[in-house]
């Protein structure tokens, strides 16, 4: 692992392979990353304990999880009749729950970083469940992830500044 430091508002730029970042010199890299048959995986250890995981490459994990297919309650029978009640969300109001997110564990937000879109995803319980950014270059191309399952107090603000950072090599 690379050295720590106690330095809550020191960044060190640090580049890998396809990108650079600016990690908070208070957490650590686990320089034992490893290449993938198509990508590029690598660890974060945060002062806290919690462990950070970020992938680069062509066949990256997409953090944003898919939800079921929410349908009206008068399609209940249906869905029960083809063995797949258990596959949808039954609602009385199916339009409005689909709109309002209401059956993801999490937020989704996007935004682009260096030009590139970029997917965010917190958790609906404040500092509890997944946190991340997966970042699409398009579908022949590199994508990233950096994610964890549990990012506590003040990590949040400053995962969020470190995705903030990354720079992509030039392909």
């Amino acid at each position: 692992m690379s050295s720590c430091s106690n330095n809550d508002e020191k960044v060190e730029r640090t580049s890998m392979t396809g990108f650079s970042i600016d990690i908070p010199a208070k957490w650590c890299l686990d320089t034992n990353e490893s290449n993938a048959i198509d990508s590029y995986v690598g660890k974060i250890i945060l002062n806290t304990r919690d462990t950070l995981y970020f992938e680069y490459g062509k066949g990256i994990y997409n953090i944003v999880d898919p939800v079921k297919a929410i349908v009206p309650v008068s399609q209940k029978h249906y869905w029960d009749s083809v063995g797949m009640g258990g596959d949808v969300i039954i609602s009385n109001n199916p339009a409005l729950d689909a709109t309002l997110n209401i059956y993801s564990n999490e937020y989704y937000l996007k935004d682009t970083i260096d030009n590139i879109e970029v997917n965010w995803v917190f958790p609906k319980k404040f500092r509890t469940g997944k946190t991340g950014a997966y970042f699409f270059n398009g579908k022949n191309k590199n994508n990233m992830s950096i994610y964890s399952s549990t990012i506590e107090g003040d990590d949040i603000d400053l995962f969020v500044k470190m995705v903030k950072s990354v720079r992509f090599n030039k392909e």
